[in-house]
């Protein structure tokens, strides 16, 4: 009889027990405790049903607001795009750090669908220099196969962007000028021949006539003092343009020809070179 009474009494324990259990387990959360009373362990039900997590992302300039240090993360088939508006000449540096290797980057242009760099085939650090000005774009995604497994890939982005490189102007030579002039003076006449000149472009200038008292001079863009006078020096010059600007040749006759009212014909040839 005694016997019997003991057994009733622990069915009894156990099924006041059960339920409170059962309606702690439906609640998502079961705590269970052992019979010492010491240790307490906590269960949680998996989400049956758990949405794709968008990718997040956290971006931070450094004291340059050149450089962009991100942190993200993407899981599944989510890819997280950063665009860049950057200008043609401008340095690009792009470094993608991540635990997960089938994590990489694309890097797309303002326009159209080429990839300008895949991180995937092309290893995940990049170095250039824009061909155009637009909307750039780095996307960071996961290769399929791991996509599909819907892994999780957290990873850091490195960007960076220097100034744009002014593109230098095409250095255009002067152009060069051929000139044989066949004219004449008479008696205090002159004649003058501009002659647009870069610095350390060459000149050469040569005067032919019949008449022994004609002479040139040529002058220099500012000022009347003569770099060659052809009655001293003679009627042929050759020379490099000190500085940039308008010469001129000056055909003339010495004053006692000038005098008596003689007229002169004359060649004169004017070159210049590069």
């Amino acid at each position: 009889m005694k016997k019997t009474l003991i057994a009733l009494a622990c069915l009894g324990a156990f099924a006041l027990t059960e339920p409170a259990l059962a309606q702690t387990a439906s609640s998502g959360k079961a705590t269970i405790s052992k019979a010492s009373g010491k240790k307490k362990t906590t269960l949680r039900k998996k989400a049956s049903a758990a949405k794709k997590p968008a990718a997040t992302a956290a971006a931070t300039k450094t004291d340059s607001d050149d450089v962009q240090q991100i942190k993200g993360r993407i899981s599944g088939e989510q890819t997280a795009d950063y665009p860049l508006n950057l200008q043609q000449g401008q340095s690009l540096s792009i470094k993608l750090s991540t635990p997960h290797s089938d994590t990489h980057y694309l890097l797309m242009p303002p326009e159209g669908d080429e990839v300008l760099h895949n991180s995937a085939l092309d290893g995940n650090q990049f170095k250039g220099t824009t061909k155009q000005s637009g909307k750039y774009r780095v996307q960071v995604y996961m290769l399929q196969s791991a996509a599909k497994r819907n892994e999780t890939a957290p990873y850091d982005l490195t960007i960076t962007t220097g100034k744009a490189v002014a593109k230098a102007a095409p250095v255009v030579p002067p152009p060069s000028d051929n000139r044989d002039i066949n004219g004449s003076i008479t008696g205090s006449e002159t004649s003058e021949y501009p002659i647009s000149i870069k610095q350390g472009q060459a000149i050469n200038v040569s005067l032919s006539s019949a008449h022994k008292s004609t002479y040139f001079n040529l002058l220099p863009p500012k000022g009347e003092e003569a770099i060659h006078n052809g009655s001293i020096n003679g009627n042929q010059y050759t020379g490099v343009a000190k500085q940039s600007g308008e010469y001129r040749v000056r055909v003339y006759m010495m004053r006692a020809a000038a005098n008596r009212k003689e007229t002169a014909k004359y060649n004169l040839k004017i070159s210049t070179g590069q």
